[in-house]
C-alpha cells in the first residue's frame, strides 16, 4: 500500500528525497508552495507560476495506490514532512481541524514515455533527455499523518495527451507474473525458465493474466535470482521422509506389504534418546550418503521365487545417473525371469560406488529376507557390468552365486578400442566374427573355439592396430577371473545374457521419476511412486521362455518373405510327433536393410549365427 494512516509517514512506498539531493534540472518541480493556503480549489500559486488544481481527494488511504496507478508515469522529486494544510472541517473532523499536526507532502516529475517520445524531431532518440523537451506536468500528493486523508493536486499539461498516438508498452514482469513464477518454483515442481515463459505467454494470450508478455530474458533472470535467494534445503525433507518410515522403527509382523520402508543407518534421537532417527552422511568418502527404499511385498515376491526348486534367480546390479542434483548414483536391485521381465527388489541412492557402498546395499536386502521372511538371500546368478566394485561386493556378500558379465558391455568396450586403435573395417569385421563365435560357442566346444581364435590372433603382425585390439580382448575379457563369464552357455536357458532388463527398467524409471535432476528428498518421493506403479502393473515371474518382441518381428519378416519352411517329423508308431523341422533360407535384404546391416557388425553377426551350423533338415523345434 502506498499510503497509510496514523503516524506512519511511509507514503507511496518511497524514502523521502531531500531538496539538496535533487538534480538542478528539477528545481522548478521542488519549490515550496504556500502551505498556509488550503482552499478547496488547491494551494495558491506564486506569481508567474502555473496554478495547482485539486484533482482527487479521499479519506481512504487504501484507495490511493489504485488512483496513482491510473496517472501517467512519474517519479517522486521531493518528499517533505510539513504542517498539515488539508481542510479537515470539510470532513467535519473539527477536533483535528483545530489541532496543529503534520502531513507528508510529495511532488513528482513526469516520466511518461509518451511525453519523452517526440517522433517529429529527427535528431531525437528515445531516452535522450537532453534532446527532449521537459514535460511541465507535475503532481503533488498530500497525506495527513493523523487521519490518512489524501489530496492530489496537478499543474501543467503533459506534452502528449493520453488519447494521442499509442506508444510502445514497456515489457516487464508484473507482480502477478512474479507471484506465479515464485509459486511454481516454491512448490518444488520440476520446471525451467523456458517452460514458465511459455506458460505466461499462453496465459496472457488467453487473458488469464494481464500483459504484455515480458521478455524471455526477464523470466530467466528472475528465476536465477529466485533460486539464488532460495537455495534448496535438500536434506530437511529427506530426513523427514526417512524418520517417518525407518525399517528399524517398524513392526514387520503388522506392517502392510505395500507400505514404504526406508533403509538407512540410524542413531538415537537426541531429544528422547529412546527412538531412532536416520543417520545420513554428507556424501563424502568418510561419511557417504546411503539410503534405500522398498516394501515387504517386493521382498516376499523374490523369496517365493527363490524357494521354488524349478525356478532360477538371476540378480541384476547396475546404477544409473542424472537423477540427483548432487551427482549421486541410483541403483535398482532386481531380478529377471525367462521372459526377460525385470522385477525390482529395492532402490538405493548412494554418493559413492565403492565395494563397501554396494555391499551395504546387498546387506540390507539380506537382512530384510532373513528378518521378514526367514530366508537366506542367495540368488544363483548375478549379472553386472565391468565394474570391479560391483564384482568384489557380490563375491564378498554372495559367495555362493555365479557372477556373470553383461555381453552388451563387452561389445561396447571392444567398439571403444576399435575407434581408439583405428582398426580397419575389414579387421574389425573379422575380430567381431571371432568374438561372436566365442560368445555363442557351446560349453563343450568353447575351449576348441577359443584355441582356434587365439591361434589366428597370434598370427596378426605385432604392433598393428588389429594386434593391439586382440591383445586387449585377451587381457580384458578372456584371461580374467572377474569379467570372463560373458559366454552364452554361462547364462541359464531363456534368461538374458545382458543387463538389458535392468537397463530398460532404468529408462522407465527416469520417465516415471520425471526429467531432470532432483534433490534427494524429491528423488525418494519419485522412487516411491515408481515402486507403487510397478506393484500396480501386477508383473509375475514367468518360468518358461517366451519370444521377445524383436524375435517376433523377425519371425514375421521371415514368414512374409517366405524364408521359413516347416515340416513335421514323422510319427513314431501311432504316436504323433510334436517336433518340427524348420528350415531357414537366407533373407534377401532390401537396399536400405542391407546398408543398415553393413553399418552394424552386431546385426551382421546375429544374422550369420541364425543359420550357421543349421542341420541339413532344419532346426528341430519342440512345440
Amino acid at each position: 500500500m502506498e499510503g497509510s494512516s496514523g503516524e506512519n509517514d511511509n507514503f507511496s512506498g518511497a524514502s523521502p528525497v531531500h531538496e539538496h539531493d535533487l538534480p538542478d534540472s528539477d528545481t522548478d518541480a521542488t519549490e515550496d508552495l504556500h502551505d498556509s493556503d488550503s482552499d478547496d480549489a488547491g494551494d495558491s500559486e506564486a506569481p508567474g507560476r502555473l496554478p495547482w488544481t485539486k484533482i482527487w481527494r479521499s479519506t481512504d488511504p487504501d484507495a490511493f495506490p489504485t488512483f496513482r496507478a491510473s496517472l501517467p508515469a512519474h517519479s517522486i522529486g521531493k518528499s517533505d514532512r510539513v504542517n498539515c494544510t488539508i481542510d479537515h472541517a470539510f470532513d467535519k473532523d473539527y477536533d483535528l481541524a483545530c489541532v496543529k499536526h503534520e502531513m507528508r507532502s510529495r511532488r513528482t516529475k513526469c516520466k511518461s514515455k509518451r511525453c519523452h517520445t517526440q517522433p517529429d524531431d529527427d535528431g531525437y532518440c528515445e531516452g535522450d533527455d537532453d534532446a527532449a523537451e521537459k514535460c511541465p506536468a507535475r503532481y503533488r500528493f498530500k497525506m495527513c499523518l493523523k487521519s490518512g486523508t489524501i489530496e492530489v493536486f496537478a499543474h501543467g499539461d503533459h506534452l502528449m495527451d493520453n488519447d494521442g498516438p499509442s506508444s510502445p508498452i514497456e515489457k516487464k514482469l508484473t507482480p502477478a507474473m512474479k507471484a506465479f513464477i515464485s509459486e511454481k518454483l516454491d512448490s518444488g515442481a520440476k520446471t525451467t525458465a523456458a517452460k514458465l515463459f511459455v506458460t505466461i505467454s499462453a496465459m496472457v494470450e488467453a487473458s488469464d493474466m494481464a500483459g504484455p508478455v515480458p521478455e524471455r530474458q526477464q523470466v530467466v533472470d528472475f528465476v536465477k535470482n529466485w533460486r539464488r535467494s532460495n537455495p534448496k534445503n535438500s536434506m530437511a525433507p529427506m530426513i523427514e521422509i526417512c524418520d517417518g518410515h525407518l525399517y528399524d522403527q517398524q513392526d514387520v509382523t503388522s506392517l502392510s506389504g505395500r507400505a514404504m520402508i526406508i533403509l538407512c543407518d540410524t542413531q538415537p534421537d537426541a531429544e528422547s534418546n529412546t527412538n531412532l532417527v536416520s543417520h545420513l552422511g554428507d556424501g563424502s568418502e568418510a561419511f557417504p550418503f546411503r539410503v534405500g527404499i522398498t516394501c515387504l511385498q517386493l521382498i516376499r515376491g523374490y523369496v517365493s521365487v527363490q524357494n521354488r526348486e524349478e525356478c532360477t534367480t538371476l540378480l541384476h546390479v547396475d546404477s544409473t545417473h542424472s537423477m540427483v542434483i548432487n551427482g549421486y548414483s541410483v541403483f535398482a536391485f532386481g531380478y529377471s525371469d525367462q521372459s526377460c521381465h525385470f522385477m525390482p527388489l529395492a532402490y538405493f541412492c548412494t554418493s559413492q560406488k565403492r565395494k563397501i557402498d554396494i555391499g551395504w546395499c546387498i546387506r540390507w536386502i539380506k537382512r530384510l529376507c532373513a528378518e521378514a521372511c526367514g530366508a537366506v538371500f542367495a540368488p544363483r546368478f548375478v549379472m553386472t557390468d565391468a565394474d570391479k566394485a560391483q564384482f568384489n561386493a557380490c563375491v564378498t556378500e554372495l559367495p555362493t552365486c555365479t557372477v556373470l558379465m553383461c555381453w552388451f558391455h563387452v561389445t561396447q568396450n571392444v567398439w571403444k578400442y576399435v575407434r581408439q586403435f583405428h582398426v580397419s573395417k575389414e579387421e574389425t569385421r573379422e575380430s567381431f566374427e571371432e568374438l561372436y563365435d566365442l560368445h555363442y560357442a557351446p560349453e563343450t566346444e568353447f575351449e576348441s573355439v577359443k584355441q582356434r581364435v587365439l591361434s589366428k590372433w597370434e598370427a596378426i603382425p605385432a604392433g598393428s592396430a588389429a594386434r593391439k585390439l586382440t591383445q586387449h580382448i585377451i587381457r580384458q575379457w578372456l584371461n580374467t577371473h572377474r569379467f570372463g563369464r560373458w559366454q552364452a552357455y554361462w547364462t541359464p536357458k531363456g534368461y538374458a545374457t545382458t543387463n538389458n532388463p535392468l537397463e530398460q527398467y532404468h529408462r522407465l524409471l527416469k520417465i516415471e521419476c520425471g526429467e531432470g535432476e532432483s534433490t534427494p528428498g524429491e528423488l525418494m518421493k519419485s522412487l516411491d511412486a515408481a515402486r507403487l506403479a510397478y506393484l500396480n502393473r501386477y508383473v509375475s515371474f514367468t518360468n518358461f521362455c517366451t519370444a521377445s518382441e524383436r524375435l517376433v518381428l523377425l519371425h514375421r519378416l521371415l514368414q512374409r518373405r517366405r524364408c521359413l519352411t516347416v515340416n513335421r517329423r514323422p510319427p513314431v508308431g501311432t504316436v504323433a510327433a510334436d517336433l518340427y523341422l524348420v528350415m531357414q533360407s537366407p533373407l534377401e535384404l532390401t537396399a536400405t536393410e542391407l546398408k543398415a546391416m553393413k553399418s552394424s557388425i552386431k546385426s551382421a553377426n546375429a544374422r550369420r549365427k541364425q543359420q550357421e551350423n543349421m542341420p541339413q533338415g532344419g532346426w528341430i523345434v519342440d512345440t
